[in-house]
């Protein structure tokens, strides 16, 4: 049927130099990240339809989970898609979703980092990317949460993984007032 055949031609990558650029990036974060080395960072900015996410979900459709039946086993990729308007309990959550946590909702702000900790250590994640990061910065007047901006990078400086942060070009607001 034609939305069959829709639906197969949407499923397609067609990788350009760009595509190749970013996922080339990604893979050396990936091979270089671990260890008792210092975490490294790496932005990932562009504008909206640019072909981040495309590329970012190729690459982590390139390192899949492994399980033991239906337990995860490793993860060595966690993908985070930042929430709207998001406070650290939500991105602590979305990060608890994609670790397969059977509560990302529930207990503190603490306790769900202690969990997070846990599992990029038992799972054995070697690289953390949140997507749609300029969700920490307000459309409105360009205020940046800095809570949430803090948290993150606190997970940045505690975890032995890269990192990618990922976003539009509003990304760029929260380096400029928090280094």
């Amino acid at each position: 049927s034609k939305a069959h055949r829709h639906k197969l031609i949407k499923g397609l990558i067609v990788l350009n130099d760009r595509c190749d650029a970013i996922m080339d990036q990604l893979e050396y974060l990936f091979e270089s990240s671990g260890g008792t080395a210092e975490s490294t960072c790496l932005p990932l900015i562009a504008p909206t339809r640019a072909g981040k996410t495309t590329a970012i979900k190729l690459f982590v459709a390139l390192h899949p989970p492994t399980y033991n039946g239906k337990r995860l086993q490793a993860l060595p990729v966690l993908y985070v898609p930042i929430p709207a308007k998001p406070n650290v309990n939500d991105i602590a959550a979305a990060m608890l979703l994609g670790l397969e946590d059977p509560s990302p909702t529930q207990g503190t702000e603490k306790e769900r980092l202690v969990r997070i900790h846990g599992y990029v250590k038992t799972l054995k994640t070697r690289m953390i990317i949140f997507d749609e990061l300029q969700h920490l910065v307000s459309r409105r007047n360009d205020e940046v949460n800095h809570d949430s901006a803090e948290w993150i990078k606190q997970l940045i400086n505690d975890l032995p993984c890269g990192f990618v942060v990922a976003g539009t070009e509003r990304v760029a607001r929260i380096f400029l007032v928090n280094d």
